[in-house]
């Protein structure tokens, strides 16, 4: 059904602490499109096309470092559970 043939009913409002309504506006912004027509697609699960994620050099080394740190710590647990095992028997 095309959107101009639908009728909304129903309205729905909740509470939303300041970062949170700050956080919504700045993401509908991004997005060109009203607080409303945000959480829409967000519900209805569309996509949201257009908006593109930026990171800044220490931002990607950071990120980097971390998924490397829980590779490490991934390994070191499979290694442990490996040497358990096979020493038990």
């Amino acid at each position: 059904m095309a959107e101009k043939d639908r009728v909304r009913i129903k309205q729905f409002s909740f509470t939303l602490l300041p970062e949170e309504n700050a956080m919504l506006t700045k993401n509908a912004f991004e997005y060109g499109l009203s607080k409303s027509k945000y959480l829409r697609k967000l519900i209805l699960a569309e996509s949201l096309a257009g908006k593109q994620w930026h990171m800044g050099r220490d931002q990607a080394k950071q990120l980097i470092y971390e998924v490397n740190r829980i590779g490490n710590n991934v390994n070191q647990i499979a290694y442990n559970t490996n040497v358990v095992r096979f020493s038990s028997k």
